[in-house]
């Protein structure tokens, strides 16, 4: 009898709790669980609530489940998503049957944890950039803006009064098992609770700690950064960099080029690792390839991942001779990167370029409406950075 393959399998929820800056539990990044709250519950009941227990036991059996759209979506569109990414993390294979997972996780022993292993905490939305894909949860600079603009969905909430609660977390989750930490902000650099958080985990735990850090990379790290870097196990540091120059000043607005070229080196003569992350968008699809040459030519480690919400800023939310242009501009890049995967990645976003049909009216529409609202106010022109869209922008 042939084996149905399982085609929905997500370590995520055995190993991870991710705590968002309103104080939400979450299985991973991509979900937005909104009945289990920090000022409730802690991370380890959060893990071991039987939400949490029915939704591994459906994953294990193969069941398709709303929480999980973003994945569904990007691999719908044929690209990598972060579901098939973590299992691979763990050297776990992707579409096998249900027993192959059933045996997995009791191989790994990750079936009976009482505490997470991984531990993904958003501190605060302090922020010194509006990235026009970001949102108000993770930037007050954003959150300000949209309250100047009349355009707020939250414009009475200071998220700056969850900080002292989700810096308790960190507290609360670190244990001797551990072994990673992913803490962000807003700008993770600028948040003076992370530091002392950070700071205060003892030596003889932080050794068994992998850390990782968001960083836009215009915040310099300075001594206390680089001491608390170099006590963990390892330090991964992740600069978002959308692109190239002063087109990433346009869409991480208002970035400093230079600046983030001064973090960058820094960590260099420091030893610290550290990796590019990019955000692809309908905003910087057709800039993509600079950037990548840029970053092979320097031999940085790289990679980034398709945009899902707001869904306006989609990389597929494009006329179609514009995504094909993209795609034409990013076969011409040459495949030999630092980071082994991105040949197959790019294929994958080229592939997507010339073969995806997601182009709708109403997310165009609300696009143009958008950039021009923020254009006028920024005293920006898209046009400046992206003159393919003049013909295709509506007024």
């Amino acid at each position: 009898m042939e084996k149905i393959i399982n085609k929905h399998f997500c370590v995520q929820p055995f190993i991870n709790v991710t705590t968002r800056i309103t104080g939400y539990h979450n299985v991973c990044c991509n979900t937005s669980f909104k009945d289990s709250n920090i000022k409730k519950h802690t991370s380890y009941d959060f893990f071991n609530s039987d939400k949490v227990k029915k939704m591994r036991n459906d994953l294990l059996n193969g069941k398709r489940l709303a929480d999980c759209r973003v994945c569904q979506y990007q691999e719908k569109i044929g690209h990598h998503s972060h579901r098939q990414k973590y299992n691979e993390y763990y050297y776990i294979k992707n579409e096998q049957s249900s027993d192959y997972y059933k045996n997995i996780v009791e191989k790994l022993h990750i079936n009976t944890l009482q505490r997470p292993l991984y531990v993904d905490i958003h501190i605060g939305n302090l922020c010194n950039l509006k990235c026009l894909t970001c949102n108000e949860k993770d930037s007050s600079m954003f959150h300000a803006e949209n309250k100047i603009l009349g355009i707020s969905e939250a414009p009475n909430t200071d998220y700056t009064k969850f900080v002292i609660d989700t810096a308790d977390a960190i507290k609360e989750i670190i244990h001797p098992k551990l072994l990673f930490l992913d803490v962000r902000g807003g700008e993770t650099l600028m948040v003076p609770e992370i530091k002392k958080v950070l700071s205060t985990i003892p030596n003889d735990i932080a050794k068994n700690i992998t850390l990782k850090i968001q960083t836009n990379g215009t915040t310099f790290p300075d001594k206390t950064w680089v001491s608390i870097f170099k006590k963990f196990k390892n330090t991964k540091v992740n600069v978002s960099m959308d692109a190239y120059e002063n087109d990433n000043t346009y869409i991480r607005y208002p970035s400093n080029w230079q600046k983030i070229l001064n973090t960058i080196e820094y960590l260099e003569q420091q030893n610290i690792k550290f990796i590019i992350n990019t955000v692809v968008s309908n905003l910087n699809i057709l800039k993509l390839d600079k950037l990548l040459n840029w970053i092979k030519e320097k031999k940085y480690l790289n990679y980034f991942y398709m945009l899902d919400t707001p869904s306006h800023y989609r990389p597929t939310n494009l006329p179609k001779q514009v995504l094909e242009l993209a795609g034409k501009r990013l076969s011409n890049i040459s495949k030999d990167f630092a980071n082994k995967d991105m040949a197959k990645a790019i294929d994958q976003l080229i592939d997507i370029c010339y073969n995806t049909n997601d182009f709708n009216i109403k997310n165009w529409q609300i696009f143009c409406k958008e950039i021009r609202m923020r254009d006028k106010h920024r005293k920006n022109n898209i046009i400046n950075i992206l003159p393919e869209l003049e013909r295709f922008l509506i007024k």
